[in-house]
């Protein structure tokens, strides 16, 4: 874990995150992010954790959209094949067509080197490097994208790939939420967002929010009783244990009283409407 990050979460049990953003260096929303991911990690110590943690709870809420809808895709394991290129421009055009300006990703925007044991810290930090450049070349543009960073992209991390930095330096246009888990909310509506990581990010599990998203496995459900949505792959890869699993993404709207989701696959030509659409009312 890169010091320097450990460094800016003790400032902020010191100091409070407020102080430390008034003299210029961090938005709130970075010192969460980068909260987010100290709280994540395995080399920091179960006391401090427990601090940081706290403090991630009581401000936990990183964003609010105004937005009246967003798209939601997961998994997009840049790197793994040419497929997630094609999938992820039908998905951003398909988005554009309905005047979708926010995008949340529910993480492994890049797929890592977790399968690559045998390589040495140098090799597997060049085939990190590399789907960031092909990330730069291909990620399409004008939209306003919130990643979640999950346990493919922490390998980015434990190789001191400061994914934060690199992501807005090749898209300014990118925000990272964390690792693990992030909170949001969307109208009047609060959103919890989380994706596995080596080591749990965990919070009081309290049914605290209206929606639950969930990335990493790869397969759309819905869940009526709980509020939970696991979101589909928005790549090729699909688990083979998993008969559910088909790659798409969601389209989620707000209005005052119901959240409505909408489920799409990817079809030869076309994208084409998966389950139901899905209502919650309040």
């Amino acid at each position: 874990m890169d010091e320097q990050y450990l460094n800016i979460a003790n400032q902020i049990r010191k100091h409070g995150i407020d102080k430390i953003v008034k003299k210029g260096y961090f938005s709130k929303n970075e010192l969460l992010a980068i909260l987010g991911i100290v709280s994540s990690n395995v080399h920091v110590s179960r006391e401090d954790k427990s601090d940081f943690q706290e403090i991630f709870k009581r401000e936990r809420f990183l964003y609010h959209f105004d937005e009246t809808q967003i798209a939601i895709i997961s998994d997009t394991h840049i790197g793994h094949s040419e497929k997630t290129i094609e999938y992820l421009k039908r998905a951003y055009d398909f988005f554009d067509r309905l005047g979708i300006q926010v995008v949340l990703i529910g993480g492994d925007l890049f797929d890592g080197c977790m399968y690559y044991k045998s390589l040495d810290k140098n090799s597997a930090k060049e085939i990190c490097i590399q789907q960031l450049q092909s990330f730069s070349e291909i990620y399409p543009n004008g939209f306003q994208n919130y990643v979640l960073l999950g346990n493919h992209d922490e390998v980015f991390l434990n190789l001191g790939i400061d994914l934060n930095q690199e992501l807005s330096k090749y898209h300014c246009d990118f925000n990272v939420l964390g690792l693990g888990r992030a909170y949001f909310k969307c109208q009047t509506y609060q959103i919890s967002l989380s994706h596995k990581v080596k080591e749990k990010f965990i919070l009081p599990n309290s049914n605290d929010c209206d929606l639950y998203l969930k990335g990493h496995s790869h397969y759309y459900e819905w869940n009526q009783n709980t509020h939970c949505v696991q979101i589909p792959t928005c790549s090729q890869i699909i688990p083979f244990d998993s008969q559910k699993a088909k790659s798409g993404f969601l389209i989620v709207r707000f209005d005052e009283k119901r959240i409505i989701s909408n489920h799409y696959l990817f079809g030869d030509n076309q994208i084409i409407r998966g389950d139901i659409e899905r209502i919650l009312t309040r």
